[in-house]
């Protein structure tokens, strides 16, 4: 560690350097899981406060934690996924910043909740878009033209 970091800050640099982490919590439900939505900001200085948001996603039937991996049908289905959402984002995102945020690498689709029939993607600021866009959703309804997309135990798809 450099000597700036051991030592002690100057008296009153706390008074005029606020730092800040405030979050809170909501919940959604299916038939088959619940998610715990995070979402909160931390401020370290600087322009603004960086926003955040997590989601942690539970099997009611044994409290196991549930990934996406789990909720889809392998790589094929998160490309095409991957590929619908930047069709729908293409028209009011700046392609080269949704493109990167958007590829089909498990990375970029961690946030997530799900109701019986649809799937919402959560996209933090700066992950497909500028910060004034504030924070992105996508949602893939679960249905006959979608459902070999996805593990059908945790959904339930409503023919027409």
């Amino acid at each position: 560690l450099s000597e700036s970091v051991r030592d002690e800050p100057e008296p009153g640099y706390f008074e005029t350097h606020q730092y800040e982490l405030a979050g809170d919590w909501e919940t959604a439900e299916s038939d088959y899981l619940y998610t715990f939505i995070v979402r909160g900001h931390a401020y370290t200085g600087g322009a603004h406060a960086m926003p955040f948001v997590k989601t942690f996603t539970y099997s009611k039937a044994d409290d196991r934690r549930i990934g996406l991996e789990e909720l889809l049908n392998g790589e094929d289905s998160l490309a095409e996924i991957s590929a619908m959402a930047r069709d729908h984002f293409s028209a009011t995102l700046p392609l080269q910043m949704a493109e990167a945020g958007l590829k089909p690498d498990w990375s970029n689709w961690r946030t997530w909740f799900v109701s019986n029939n649809r799937i919402t993607f959560l996209f933090p600021v700066y992950q497909i878009a500028a910060y004034s866009e504030g924070e992105q959703m996508f949602n893939v309804s679960i249905n006959p033209g979608t459902r070999h997309l996805f593990n059908l135990d945790y959904f339930d798809v409503y023919e027409p």
